[in-house]
């Protein structure tokens, strides 16, 4: 299979990015596997695009340091403190190469770190996709409501929505009227993910 994997963290930064670069490495051994993601250089393996935010950088794609969800994390700006204007050339950027990205790999399945902005842009795009939800999120769009769209459709129209947390699973459900069965545990063997991509893509596109 095809599977595409997109985050707002690099790769082995914080917790999702830790699972990214699992994700990365155990789905290689027997699928084709490409990541967009945002970041601070491009100095990463070929098979993944990165969007730069890089105030330091003038060949960076975004003019600005790389967003983060979390308010802890010294000298980063948050996705709370970009403008609206810094706000709309993210979601450009990220648009820009998830559709380049998505055109030239064309996959069976996206796999989306975050119920965020590069989920919601992967919903516009059409593309079936999986995501994997952390408290995060949840808590920045009930802080801002400019995110709160981003999170409630893209957890609306995941296929599935991937998470140990049962706290936000309850959250999920109640809030966006989600089935039990749109969730699906977080810690899944990749024989369990394999299946699981397969479900969606076969539910998307039928049996091959």
């Amino acid at each position: 299979m095809r599977v595409l994997l997109t985050s707002h963290r690099p790769l082995r930064d914080g917790v999702a990015g830790q699972r990214l670069s699992w994700l990365c490495e155990k789905l290689s051994a027997s699928h084709e596997v490409r990541i967009v993601q945002a970041g601070l250089t491009r100095d990463t393996p070929a098979d993944v695009r990165v969007v730069v935010c890089n105030a330091d950088d003038p060949c960076a794609d975004l003019p600005f340091d790389l967003p983060s969800l979390d308010h802890d994390r010294a000298g980063l700006p948050t996705f709370h403190s970009l403008s609206n204007s810094e706000l709309a050339a993210y979601r450009e950027a990220f648009r820009n190469a998830l559709d380049a990205e998505i055109d030239a790999f064309d996959p069976d399945v996206v796999h989306v770190q975050h119920l965020w902005i590069d989920g919601h842009l992967i919903l516009e795009s059409g593309a079936p996709y999986v995501v994997s939800a952390y408290q995060t999120e949840w808590t920045a769009a009930q802080a801002d409501r400019r995110f709160r769209r981003f999170v409630r459709e893209t957890a609306e129209n995941a296929s599935r929505v991937l998470t140990d947390d049962l706290t936000l699973r309850g959250q999920l459900a109640k809030r966006f009227e989600l089935p039990r069965e749109r969730f699906s545990d977080a810690a899944l063997t990749v024989e369990q993910l394999t299946a699981l991509y397969r479900e969606v893509h076969e539910c998307r596109f039928g049996r091959r």
